[in-house]
């Protein structure tokens, strides 16, 4: 039996020379039961190397990820079922969250006094911006339907009660 590998999500810092990569691999023992590992794994595009890799136990579900190499920096992950959690760039658990459920994308926001802001975009149409520190829930946008994270804050895109036609609003947090 022979040893498959997947890549999934890649995210890269905005002023950094270092990406992250998702990499799954599984072993298909029979057609019912795969037995998965997964990991982050970071590499420098200057140095051309490989600089650490996060063992991430989670469930199978596609993680979603973002890379921030500031003085709190690390690694953001979530996935669908899975909780939303922060790692520091050598792996250890920095925290994590079980409620909140259904993650579609995430970002990384800068902000003016913590450096940046991890923003959450979930599947009930909510955007959420989470304090980098502690993991707290900072706002909430309802009826979100895009978003665009970018240096200057993150645009966002709400529509309401269902109407197709959206407003686009941004907001600097």
């Amino acid at each position: 039996m022979a040893m498959q590998v997947q890549f999934g999500e890649i995210a890269a810092s905005f002023d950094s020379g270092r990406f992250a990569l998702v990499v799954d691999e599984f072993r298909v023992e029979n057609e019912m039961r795969r037995n998965w590992r997964r990991y982050i794994r970071i590499y420098c595009v200057h140095e051309r190397r490989l600089v650490s890799q996060l063992d991430v136990k989670d469930d199978t579900d596609p993680l979603h990820i973002a890379l921030v190499e500031e003085k709190r920096g690390g690694v953001l992950t979530t996935s669908y079922r899975g909780r939303v959690s922060v790692w520091t760039l050598d792996g250890k658990l920095v925290w994590a969250r079980r409620d909140l459920r259904k993650a579609q994308a995430v970002h990384v926001i800068p902000h003016k006094t913590l450096e940046f802001v991890f923003g959450l975009w979930r599947d009930d149409n909510a955007y959420l911006i989470l304090n980098p520190i502690m993991g707290g829930t900072r706002h909430r946008i309802t009826f979100c339907t895009r978003v665009a994270a970018s240096p200057g804050g993150a645009h966002v895109m709400a529509s309401r009660r269902g109407r197709a036609a959206g407003t686009g609003c941004s907001i600097l947090v």
